[in-house]
């Protein structure tokens, strides 16, 4: 279950505008270990994944709000869900990022906000990531996909997101929850990211998770200098924790060009300073 993050710098580089933090994460009593790049348990072997050692876990789960207000009044939905998507693995970092999909026409309510606390208040969950929310759309039939697909179209707006992120946090301090990943929603600009930090000023958060929605993390600069200032007085990751915070980059597009040689992006977001990042979940489609 969620538990107490702490964050060791063991090296850092800041100089010419460019920014390298080698971070190591200790979870609850456990020692430090590199926060290395994720993987994504559920597109490599068990064999493997047991062999490697004590590599982050993303596990990244995408639910529309019908299943889970299906699954909220079905104890059999609900158990095949955890079987299937809660993936247990002991002797690796896990975290939970969950994106919710609803319709523009629906809307979270308390009661569907707190069973979400509780899904990811988990046992194999070591940090409390407040969710993703996108609006979405389902894909034409197809032979593979007989009832078609549910993809996430763009997140919610922004004050619709501080309201859920508002009661979410305050659910999960009612479940004895002071530590949280700071999850920055990609369409965010750089006015409402004062609101997103004050929203997080009460709240442990030694680590952000950047939403970069299948696109490259560069594009959301000016946002993240304003989250990792050390003059802003808005309740920032620096101001709270000195330098000893780290960053994670969400669903980044893991090439610049379509080059004969294309520089890795994943790899130049190291000098934004990024300390890890996890696999893509963006499909986009070209014609």
């Amino acid at each position: 279950m969620p538990q107490q993050i702490d964050v060791k710098i063991n090296d850092m580089y800041d100089e010419n505008d460019l920014l390298v933090k080698y971070a190591s994460i200790k979870i609850g009593s456990g020692k430090y270990i590199p926060f290395l790049p994720s993987i994504n348990p559920y597109r490599i072997k068990t064999q493997t994944l047991n062999n490697l050692n004590e590599i982050p876990i993303e596990n990244y789960i995408q639910i529309t709000l019908d299943q889970l207000r299906d699954m909220d009044s079905d104890q059999k939905k609900q158990s095949a869900f955890i079987t299937e998507k809660l993936y247990v693995n002991t002797g690796h970092p896990t975290f939970f990022i969950a994106k919710i999909l609803i319709k523009p026409t629906q809307k979270l309510v308390d009661k569907d906000i707190e069973y979400i606390v509780d899904l990811l208040k988990n046992s194999s969950n070591d940090l409390m990531i407040p969710p993703l929310i996108y609006n979405y759309y389902t894909t034409e039939p197809s032979e593979k996909f007989p009832n078609g697909q549910d993809r996430p179209s763009d997140p919610i707006d922004t004050e619709t997101y501080l309201t859920f992120l508002k009661t979410f946090i305050a659910i999960s301090k009612q479940r004895k929850i002071e530590n949280f990943g700071l999850m920055f929603p990609s369409n965010f600009d750089y006015t409402s990211t004062d609101k997103l930090l004050a929203a997080y000023k009460d709240c442990e958060t030694k680590l952000a998770f950047i939403d970069s929605r299948g696109n490259k993390t560069s594009q959301l600069e000016p946002q993240i200098n304003k989250l990792t200032s050390v003059s802003s007085k808005l309740y920032t990751l620096a101001e709270k924790n000195d330098e000893k915070f780290a960053l994670y980059s969400f669903d980044s597009v893991p090439y610049t060009a379509r080059r004969e040689i294309a520089p890795a992006q994943n790899v130049l977001e190291y000098l934004y300073g990024f300390s890890s990042f996890g696999p893509g979940h963006t499909v986009r489609i070209s014609f």
